[in-house]
């Protein structure tokens, strides 16, 4: 697993077309997340938010995920949400 920041790969998330934010909360739900990633990386953020960054294959293509852990709470995930949206630009 490598270590970037969010600006070493927006490039390459703005040039793809199939973008996937998924945010979770509970253990359980992360290591879903991950156990469908191919080419996990981490993000560290701008302001120093933490992400991973991975692909998912489908039929149809493949996605660029970024993953957010998040704590437990709507306001929590809406900041979070914020975040990866400043950090990343539009998801799909």
């Amino acid at each position: 697993m490598t270590y970037r920041t969010s600006a070493d790969v927006r490039e390459e998330f703005d040039a793809h077309h199939r973008r996937a934010l998924i945010i979770t909360t509970v253990d359980y739900e992360n290591r879903a997340v991950k156990a469908h990633l191919t080419d996990p990386e981490i993000l560290i953020g701008e302001k120093d938010g933490l992400y991973e960054y991975g692909r998912f294959s489908d039929p149809a293509g493949e996605w660029l995920v970024v993953h957010v852990i998040t704590s437990p709470g709507n306001i929590d995930a809406g900041l979070d949400t914020r975040e990866a949206f400043y950090e990343f630009g539009n998801f799909q």
